[in-house]
């Protein structure tokens, strides 16, 4: 098993006392596998993201539980520990990745310091990677020297993927990664991201809808996982309305090939 989270407790220092935002957070992730972690908004799905890179703000902390990657107890890390891991390991493309750039800088240097610095790579070589990566996230090489402001919205968003793949990491997170962009730009960064589980041989995704993307999925509610991958079936019985709903909106429910996503082992 790739990753494994059991009982995750997250809370946030306040000055009423703790707040706690992610509880009893447990399920797995599979090498190999695309598993979806779904929820209304403010249910706890970025903080329990945020708590796996290692990236949280100054008031929060993991009170309970245990995140184990490859067998290591992340909540446990040091601070080398997790200079070790971060890039190399783990790799995070947050909500809104295309304003993460450096607006002064090349786009292409900025992911050179990534390679040098974080991977070590000998800045002679470092161009040829960042093609590849270029080229893997469908944008032209040659674009690596323009600067954050010349490219689109859903350009730079892959930009923000081609970073995180830079070093390539076994845990990729991606955060919400198209929720700052319209429908069109949507549905393009989701076909790159398709296209790159087929290239890099991860997931079977059969359409570039964000649900079908996923092999596994899970349900966050009040910072609590509630569902544990659901079938397709138990769905359609009302075991749990709510994901059942999120199927429905993303036009799912009708679709066979894309449900049976949610009940592969």
């Amino acid at each position: 098993m790739l990753l494994s989270l059991d009982g995750v407790r997250i809370e946030y220092a306040a000055q009423g006392g703790a707040v706690k935002a992610v509880d009893r957070g447990t399920f797995d992730v599979p090498q190999g596998k695309v598993v979806g972690l779904v929820g209304e908004s403010g249910c706890g799905k970025t903080t329990l993201a945020r708590s796996i890179t290692g990236v949280m703000p100054r008031t929060a902390s993991v009170t309970a539980g245990r995140m184990l990657l490859d067998g290591v107890d992340l909540v446990r890390a040091t601070a080398a520990d997790w200079h070790a891991i971060r890039w190399r390991r783990i790799a995070f493309v947050p909500q809104s990745a295309m304003n993460a750039l450096n607006p002064v800088h090349r786009v292409g240097d900025q992911i050179s310091e990534v390679l040098r610095v974080r991977g070590g790579m000998p800045a002679s070589r470092t161009g040829s990677r960042i093609a590849q990566l270029f080229d893997m996230v469908g944008l032209d090489p040659a674009r690596q020297r323009d600067y954050p402001h010349q490219f689109s919205g859903g350009m730079r968003q892959r930009v923000g993927i081609a970073v995180a793949l830079a070093l390539d990491p076994a845990l990729l997170i991606a955060d919400e990664p198209v929720t700052a962009l319209d429908v069109i730009v949507q549905r393009q960064v989701l076909d790159t991201l398709r296209d790159m589980f087929v290239a890099l041989n991860v997931g079977r995704p059969p359409q570039p809808a964000a649900p079908a993307l996923m092999e596994r999925l899970r349900r966050l509610a009040a910072g609590e996982a509630l569902v544990d991958e659901p079938g397709a079936g138990r769905m359609a019985d009302g075991f749990d309305t709510v994901v059942a709903g999120m199927m429905a909106e993303a036009g799912l429910a009708a679709n066979p090939e894309a449900s049976a996503l949610i009940d592969e082992d």
